[in-house]
């Protein structure tokens, strides 16, 4: 019961937002989903496809992990510089 009041509190709440506010919050959910998928799986598939051993996929892990912050930081920037914020929502409407 209590499952069911938070997620018909949080559909409700969902509409308080705007439209772009929505798009925003379903590709960082989308996003986070993603990469949660990558690095949870990570040993078995490398384990499995690529014999690696535990301590290669935590090299690996570190590095992906170093990597996150600057690629953020250069693709916000990139295009935010690049689109404006109109722009991309006409897209997104589009698409």
């Amino acid at each position: 019961m209590r499952l069911l009041l938070l997620t018909v509190s949080s559909a409700l709440a969902l509409h308080l937002f705007s439209e772009t506010s929505q798009v925003q919050l379903l590709i960082y959910f989308m996003l986070k989903f993603a990469m949660e998928i990558l690095l949870s799986e990570s040993s078995v598939v490398t384990t499995f496809y690529f014999k690696w051993t535990t301590s290669t996929v935590a090299i690996f892990l570190a590095v992906l992990g170093l990597t996150v912050l600057p690629v953020n930081v250069i693709v916000g920037s990139y295009v935010t510089n690049l689109f404006q914020d109109r722009y991309v929502m006409f897209v997104i409407h589009l698409l």
